[in-house]
């Protein structure tokens, strides 16, 4: 596991949500928006799992992919930001 080098907070609702998803699955007190989802232990179940739960949070359907592809908070928040309603 790689040290972050700098910690950057979530900036909104959406990438609050996102970290503390991700927090809770790797079991780690916080995770940065820029942080790599492999670089802090995440594993492909783990990945699984966390799409999963960030979709039904959202209320989100046949996202599952794209959210796998995407390797950081905030690029998950950005992408979901898209499928939301405005």
């Amino acid at each position: 596991m790689s040290p972050t080098l700098k910690y950057d907070p979530p900036r909104d609702a959406v990438e609050t949500q996102i970290a503390t998803i991700w927090a809770q699955k790797l079991g780690t007190p916080r995770v940065g928006i820029h942080d790599g989802f492999t670089d802090l232990g995440g594993h492909s179940y783990q990945a699984t799992e966390l799409v999963t739960q960030i979709a039904t949070q959202f209320g989100l359907r046949n996202v599952s992919q794209e959210l796998l592809r995407l390797g950081t908070v905030a690029d998950q928040a950005a992408f979901i930001r898209t499928q939301l309603p405005c």
